[in-house]
């Protein structure tokens, strides 16, 4: 699906993309996962950032982020692996070969 982002939301991803430590204090439904994919997407893209941890919420995490990395078109470069459960599952999720590009933990 092509994203095509409200002002406010190309306020806060132009925000992310010149003051790297932000904090996004939007309400729910207003896209604050959309906004911080679209702005790692570009640093990705740029070579700006390497390999990023997102701490969440479990559901956070296990559904929402790969659900809009899947949803976008623009998103399509990265990759996430949910790293969850037993410190072994960690452990055999970390371990299985080439990082991604954007991880997604609890």
């Amino acid at each position: 699906m092509r994203y095509t982002p409200h002002n406010y939301q190309h306020r806060a991803i132009s925000h992310i993309l010149t003051h790297h430590n932000t904090v996004l204090l939007l309400g729910m439904g207003l896209g604050k996962t959309s906004i911080t994919l679209t702005a790692l997407a570009a640093l990705h893209n740029t070579g700006q950032a390497g390999k990023t941890l997102i701490i969440a919420p479990k559901r956070v995490a296990t559904h929402t982020w790969p659900a809009e990395l899947t949803k976008w078109d623009h998103l399509a470069s990265l990759s996430s692996v949910v790293l969850a459960g037993s410190p072994s599952k960690t452990r055999s999720s970390c371990s299985a070969g080439r990082w991604p590009r954007c991880v997604t933990w609890w």
